[in-house]
């Protein structure tokens, strides 16, 4: 879960800064995050499928929050 988590994170931070993102010869970027959708409601760290990819938004969110201020 942890590297899909920062798999995440570090392609939404490379979007960014317009560079290439990190590359996964086992998933995609969407097998990732569905992958994480899945753990989050089994583990119960989401209420349900919505609120999982509320979750991922907010990973992508943060990661893109550093990239900008890593411009200032």
């Amino acid at each position: 879960m942890l590297y899909c988590e920062r798999f995440i994170a570090v392609s939404a931070y490379a979007e960014v800064k317009g560079i290439a993102g990190p590359n996964n010869e086992f998933a995609d970027l969407a097998d990732l995050k569905e992958s994480v959708i899945e753990l989050y409601t089994q583990y119960k760290i989401a209420s349900g499928i919505h609120h999982a990819e509320q979750l991922i938004r907010d990973i992508e969110r943060q990661a893109a929050q550093l990239a900008n201020q890593q411009n200032l």
